[in-house]
């Protein structure tokens, strides 16, 4: 009877795989530039495209959770999988070719797991690990927050105010939830996830500038920065944390 059950397990899951939205043209080629910065990501009306991307953060996109995962959440697997890099150009069939991309949030994951699978022959699982994460709280004794966030204030759609603005070493954006400012922390700043105990639901303009490198700047560390600009604090601990385990996963042929 286990057997059978076993075997219905993966009958299933073969089938789950099969019935997911696939890439119908796909190019890759191995990124040989040496330059430091890279993205890209679906573009609308059935096309993909990232330029000097490697395969975990491939993965941190194509199965994350309510947000992206951070660098910390796929382990495992061969040391390439995070120092190659691959310029990427895929196209959907006609199913997808008039959905614009605000319309693919769920698809293009799905497509992403696919062309990994198929492409760089990737098999994953997830399960649970102890690994290290951070807490943020209230830094102040009285709950207050810093001075360097608040209660949003109205924006006209043309109010370039209210847009996120990122760069090294600095965040600021107008009308967002804090899980704006944790997520990126986390995944760009950290590379750990992240708890947010503050409990600041609401919507604010804020900004956060900090020191990627204290040795070179008088500026504050992320930490310090947190508690004195925002009023929040950053804990450390070890606890069980989401993880996606890299099983098998191979160069892909070039095209």
């Amino acid at each position: 009877m286990l057997r059978l059950a076993a075997v219905a397990l993966v009958i299933l899951a073969q089938n789950a795989a099969s019935s997911r939205p696939a890439f119908e043209v796909t190019a890759i080629k191995r990124n040989t530039s040496r330059e430091t910065t890279g993205g890209g990501g679906y573009v609308s009306y059935g096309r993909f495209r990232m330029t000097n991307v490697d395969v975990r953060t491939l993965m941190r996109i194509a199965y994350r959770l309510d947000t992206q995962l951070t660098p910390s959440q796929i382990v495992d697997g061969p040391e390439w999988t995070g120092a190659d890099t691959w310029d990427i150009t895929a196209r959907t069939g006609p199913e997808f070719a008039d959905r614009p991309a605000a319309r693919m949030m769920f698809e293009r994951r799905l497509l992403l797991q696919s062309l990994l699978e198929d492409r760089f022959k990737l098999k994953a699982h997830r399960e649970s690990r102890e690994l290290d994460r951070y807490v943020l709280v209230r830094a102040r004794p009285d709950g207050d927050v810093g001075p360097q966030i608040r209660p949003a204030r109205d924006c006209s759609p043309a109010d370039t105010a209210c847009a996120v603005r990122v760069a090294q070493g600095r965040f600021s954006a107008g009308r967002v939830p804090l899980a704006a400012l944790v997520g990126y922390i986390a995944r760009s700043v950290l590379q750990h996830p992240i708890a947010d105990h503050t409990g600041l639901n609401g919507i604010y303009d804020l900004s956060l500038e900090w020191s990627p490198d204290a040795s070179v700047t008088d500026k504050p560390s992320i930490f310090v920065a947190l508690q004195e600009q925002l009023g929040l604090k950053l804990e450390s601990e070890r606890g069980s944390v989401d993880v996606v385990v890299i099983d098998h996963v191979e160069r892909p042929m070039e095209d």
